[in-house]
């Protein structure tokens, strides 16, 4: 959709850092940019392919001057063996737009012609109709949850959730998923680390230690 909530941004931004370092991420599709909140990601040498299914957008949020390739069409129903192949796919509140089993067949074409899926999807009860005339933009399924993603999408290796958004990274590859794995732990630490940190500089400070000497 063209406006996405923030929420689960933070966390997918750190998780695509540590693809893009140790997973060797180079090609990436954006599937729904809408004003190409996801493009902010890219980092020199990559090439990105943005699918949008509304046209308007193209012009409306300049997505050419965004990505390398922008593609006009339905990600449904795309040929991605055509792409050429690709490293990550980001479906960031993409699958709430399609019927339940749509979303699962998309994400398991990804995978097939790709390595990582990134999900960003509401996981409590979010209905939205169209926007500003675009029928695309009506949420077709609005009542996902956790528990009903992690049963329905069975490469999910890691995943996050911040308040209504949740986001799911898929993988099938066993190196792969390993490493998805370890750069999640490695958010955690990071995580835990900064609370920490934080926590101890909000600490009061101690009693002032007294001093007995000699005249």
């Amino acid at each position: 959709m063209a406006m996405s909530s923030p929420k689960g941004k933070q966390w997918t931004f750190q998780l695509y850092a540590g693809l893009v370092t140790h997973g060797g991420v180079d090609r990436v599709v954006d599937i729904g940019p809408g004003r190409g909140t996801y493009a902010g990601f890219q980092v020199e040498g990559q090439f990105w392919t943005a699918v949008e299914v509304w046209g308007p957008y193209v012009r409306e949020f300049e997505l050419s001057q965004l990505y390398d390739r922008v593609i006009v069409a339905d990600a449904r129903w795309v040929d991605w063996s055509l792409l050429g192949g690709f490293d990550l796919s980001l479906c960031g509140d993409v699958m709430e737009h399609m019927e339940k089993q749509h979303a699962v067949d998309l994400a398991d074409r990804l995978l097939r012609h790709g390595r990582f899926v990134i999900i960003s999807i509401p996981v409590e009860h979010y209905p939205q109709s169209e926007v500003n005339g675009n029928p695309f933009e009506a949420h077709v399924k609005d009542d996902w949850s956790h528990e009903e993603v992690m049963a329905s999408f069975p490469d999910v290796v890691v995943s996050h959730r911040q308040g209504d958004i949740g986001v799911y990274c898929l993988a099938r590859d066993p190196a792969d998923r390993q490493l998805l794995e370890r750069m999640a732990h490695t958010i955690e630490e990071q995580k835990t680390a900064v609370k920490a940190s934080a926590t101890e500089r909000a600490a009061p400070p101690g009693p002032p230690s007294s001093r007995s000497g000699s005249a």
